[in-house]
Parts: structure tokens; sequence; C-alpha cells
């Protein structure tokens, strides 16, 4: 199935005014090893209730199809753009330096083996959190990680909310 790529751009066009509100720069048209996103969004800023800096990434891709396997490369590349060209500080993570990481995947259809898997695992990484995520134009909706695990209970339930607040269209 060929993606709308009308209806994505029109998802893309109703998110980047929220990231833009919020103080992230956009930069658009990027590609990075064998992946393109259409629009990265970007802001480090000083966040007490994580104990330091962050740098918080939204990278969005248009694809045909998404599948476990090409949700896992998707996003690894997405995180490997994040730590190496954006989330680049005067100091190394951990000392009071954080990143955030939201691959945004944008697909027509989520086949239910896929929204429960992205439900369900997350990648853990040393200061760092990659977060995938997959907007369905059919559905209109978001899926991403809704466990918590047992460390950080309180960064999960924010994350969640962020997802939400900055990936889902507003109502007028």
């Amino acid at each position: 199935m060929d993606i709308n790529s009308d209806s994505a751009e029109a998802y893309i066009r109703e998110i980047i005014p929220n990231l833009k509100k919020e103080g992230f720069r956009i930069n658009d048209n990027v590609a990075y090893k064998n992946q393109h996103f259409e629009y990265i969004a970007k802001k480090t800023s000083l966040e007490i209730d994580k104990s330091g800096f962050v740098t918080t990434a939204y990278l969005f891709s248009i694809l045909p199809s998404i599948s476990r396997e090409s949700l896992q490369e998707f996003s690894k590349i997405a995180f490997k753009y994040t730590t190496r060209k954006v989330g680049r500080f005067i100091w190394p993570r951990s000392l009071f330096y954080s990143i955030v990481c939201f691959p945004v995947a944008i697909v027509n259809h989520i086949d239910t083996d896929v929204a429960h898997f992205i439900q369900n695992n997350v990648r853990k990484h040393w200061a760092a959190c990659e977060m995938p995520v997959i907007y369905s134009l059919e559905s209109r909706e978001l899926y991403y990680f809704e466990l918590t695990p047992f460390w950080g209970k309180f960064y999960w339930e924010q994350m969640r909310t962020t997802i939400c607040y900055m990936l889902l269209p507003r109502i007028p």
C-alpha cells in the first residue's frame, strides 16, 4: 500500500507549529545513512526535574509500511543521528546531561503485531531515551511504549504526556 503523502504532509504541517511554539529548531529534508527524515525538531534546555541539560529531538519520516524490523532499524538510525549530530554538548551524557530521541514514523496503516510490539518494547541507553512513535494516518492514532519500568516511573509518564501533547493534532 502506498503512503498517502498528502495526508502525511498535512499531519506534519499541523505538528510543526506545536514544536516551534515550544522552542524547537526545525530542519527539513535530512538524509543520514540510508534514512530520510522529512523534518527534525531539536532543542536543548535546562530541565531541573531531569537534573541538568536535556537535548530532545523528534525525527519524522514518512514510510510506506512498518514492520518490527523496519521500526527497530528506523529507530536505531534516528537515535544514532541524534547522539552524533544533534546531541553534541560540552560534556558527556550522564554528567548533568541527557538525550531524549523520539523517532516518529508516519504510515498509512499499522498492524496489530507492530502495535503490540511498540507498546511493549523499548531500547534502554545510558543517560538517554530512544522512544519510537508511530502515527497511523488510517486510525489517526499514536502508538508508543506504554509500559512503566520500575525505575523511572515519573520519566516514562512524562514522556508519554509529552508525546501526546506534541504529536497529536490540536483541534481548533
